[in-house]
């Protein structure tokens, strides 16, 4: 696992939520101060925007755990003001957009980019946000276009 930015961290949320999503399946899982918050298993962008409402402020400076990070769950991570991300499989704009914002990322493996669930092209979410670099922008976007592209 490679920690890509240097700041002061909570290993014991990070491990958490590696153990959360590596052991028992877990899509998504949202822990703050060692407490979890939310534990989602279903795939895509679509449990992320559900935290986001269900929890609503209270998601702010917590740390993610999340299957896969593209662009569109970094730019939600900024919308949220997470604190930190651990995922196994993240692209390399994700990486990018989130060093640029100072939220950490622990990844197992960076790719050039997220493909669509055939395998054969763009991620839907990471077609969608093509040249959207507003997490406000892409928060409202996911929102009114999603349901159609999950």
């Amino acid at each position: 696992m490679k920690k890509l930015n240097n700041l002061n961290l909570s290993d014991s949320d990070i491990k958490l939520t590696k153990k959360l999503l590596n052991n028992f399946n877990y899509s998504l899982v949202v822990i703050k101060k060692g407490v979890i918050l939310s534990k989602k298993r279903e795939n895509g962008i679509k449990p992320f925007l559900e935290v986001i409402d269900e929890l609503e402020e209270d998601i702010e400076n917590a740390t993610i755990g999340d299957k896969i990070v593209g662009k569109a769950a970094a730019l939600l991570s900024v919308f949220a003001k997470i604190k930190e991300i651990y995922t196994p499989l993240s692209s390399q704009k994700a990486v990018e957009i989130l060093k640029k914002e100072k939220i950490s990322i622990y990844t197992d493996k960076i790719v050039p980019y997220i493909k669509n669930r055939e395998g054969t092209g763009l991620c839907p979410f990471e077609r969608l946000l093509i040249g959207i670099n507003s997490p406000q922008r892409a928060f409202k976007l996911i929102k009114q276009k999603g349901s159609n592209l999950y």
